[in-house]
């Protein structure tokens, strides 16, 4: 037997390597529901938020086996709705458990431990949920930025009244403080109220601030619409003709006064006062004569 047979034969024996996540947990994961799978990754995502800021037993998560979770969920019933769920289900949980935290905390302690919490969620926990949704698609908004604009509706939102007071005191803002309002501004997103809030929470520790001039524009214009709506709801004055009516009709009032025409105010500037007294007959002028 050739050298060349023989090569060929080992290398026709040789198992081909199938990827970790095809095999792992297959024989147990392949009857489980969309459901099962999606409350997995939903415990496993929370856990990372239950230890507080410089905790030092922090929890770790097996990425791996997360990925391997959300690859099965492709190909269940849930395929298409995994950002949805993880949207307006997941983070809005994983965030409630930040703002609890936050809404037991004094006055003079809220703006550190919103800084601690902040630079915890956004250098930790957020490359963690990316890391785990990766094999997930998304469309539009990536999920770095659905986690900030969570962040900025749940956390800094509700906290909105408590922030303006604390950050007038323009003394002792850390800094994390402002990094967190120039990332959350960031957002693709203009117009919406929380848009307009954040930055007014920006304007006050931020300057010069420039706000987004688009959003400026909008509302601009709006009342601008506004305003000429409300013009031709209402009577309007033409000259000497008070135009008004309903259901679309209009009469018109005639402004009657004894002020001169502009005739005759021409021919009394031109020939000066009329004199009214009778004209002499040829007779009375013959006689003088």
């Amino acid at each position: 037997m050739s050298s060349v047979t023989q090569r060929f034969r080992r290398m026709s024996s040789t198992s081909v390597e199938v990827p970790r996540w095809s095999l792992s947990k297959e024989s147990e994961d392949d009857t489980r529901s969309g459901i099962d799978l999606w409350q997995s990754v939903q415990k496993t995502l929370l856990q990372i938020f239950q230890s507080e800021p410089g905790d030092p037993a922090q929890v770790k998560i097996d990425i791996l086996d997360v990925n391997d979770t959300c690859r099965l969920l492709l190909c269940s019933e849930l395929k298409n709705s995994i950002i949805t769920r993880f949207q307006d289900s997941l983070l809005v949980k994983c965030l409630g458990i930040v703002l609890e935290s936050l809404l037991v905390q004094p006055a003079e302690a809220l703006l550190d431990k919103l800084a601690n919490w902040w630079s915890h969620f956004y250098q930790r926990l957020i490359p963690l949920i990316c890391m785990a949704l990766l094999p997930v698609p998304t469309f539009g908004m990536t999920v770095r930025q659905i986690c900030l604009q969570g962040f900025r509706d749940i956390v800094l939102i509700k906290l909105f009244s408590r922030l303006k007071t604390c950050l007038r005191d323009d003394e002792g803002i850390p800094i994390e403080i402002v990094q967190m309002l120039l990332v959350v501004q960031s957002i693709p997103e203009t117009g919406s109220d929380q848009y307009r809030q954040t930055e007014e929470i920006a304007g006050l520790i931020i300057r010069p601030y420039l706000q987004n001039m688009r959003a400026i524009g909008m509302q601009l214009e709006l009342e601008a619409s506004e305003a000429q709506t409300s013009m031709s709801a209402t009577p309007q004055v033409f000259g000497r003709r008070h135009w008004q009516g309903s259901h679309g009709s209009s009469t018109s009032h005639h402004d009657v006064s004894t002020s001169p025409t502009p005739h005759e105010g021409e021919r009394s500037l031109r020939l000066g006062p009329v004199d009214e007294s009778p004209t002499p007959s040829r007779e009375n002028l013959a006689r003088h004569c």
